[in-house]
């Protein structure tokens, strides 16, 4: 099971909304800092995240020569797998 970015920013704003409502002081105690700060984290990780994968995944990709030739290799081979494989 995946969560998804609004479901887990729900969750987080909801337990800092519930311990706001229990710290009764003027000024943010600690952990209400702490908290902000763990939620920053979290997007910054929701956000920088995708993006080092889509640049490695783009890395990836980087010199790989596929001709026509070849793709049309690959092609045969697969159809002799799934030939092969459907019996």
């Amino acid at each position: 099971m995946t969560m998804t970015r609004e479901e887990a920013l729900t969750i987080v704003t909801s337990i800092v909304r519930e311990h706001a409502r229990e710290c009764r002081e003027p000024r943010p105690c600690q952990d209400c800092e702490l908290e902000a700060e763990a939620i920053a984290a979290l997007n910054y990780a929701y956000i920088l995240g995708p993006i080092f994968f889509l640049a490695l995944g783009a890395f990836c990709f980087v010199g790989y020569d596929l001709t026509a030739q070849r793709a049309e290799e690959t092609r045969r081979l697969l159809a002799e797998r799934d030939a092969r494989l459907s019996g």
